[in-house]
């Protein structure tokens, strides 16, 4: 008796996405990643021109620092880890790695300095008040 396999839509729009682009040959393991990260890879790779591989590793990058603290793994039974992921992006000079890279860490760094913002606007506000 065997499990029947019962793809959703996602899972079937991105296993053709993958094919169409070429992705289920180059090697990356993209399909081991959850459907909403393949969907928005696949979609952010073809709208912008990028190579797919440099895109995933660098938004696989950003995923630790935006998780912070908040979360944790669970290395073993007592041993709680806060994720962290070293990426090194390989490739001749003029194929493409900087772009990919900068889309990826745009996000965090619009909420970096929206964050520091609002610290340094709460700043001059209690040191008004204090004097």
């Amino acid at each position: 008796m065997s499990a029947e396999f019962n793809p959703t839509k996602d899972e079937l729009i991105n296993a053709l996405q993958r094919d169409v682009a070429g992705v289920n040959s180059s090697g990356f393991p993209l399909a081991l990643l959850p459907q909403g990260f393949q969907k928005m890879v696949l979609e952010l790779s073809d709208a912008n021109s990028l190579r797919l591989e440099y895109l995933a590793g660098s938004m696989l990058a950003c995923v630790a620092p935006a998780l912070g603290n908040a979360w944790k793994l669970r290395a073993l039974p007592q041993w709680e880890v806060s994720p962290a992921f070293y990426m090194a992006l390989v490739g001749a000079p003029g194929v493409g790695k900087t772009p990919p890279m900068n889309l990826a860490v745009k996000p965090l760094i619009e909420r970096d300095n929206a964050l520091l913002k609002e610290y340094q606007d709460e700043l001059k506000k209690r040191q008004a008040a204090a004097s």
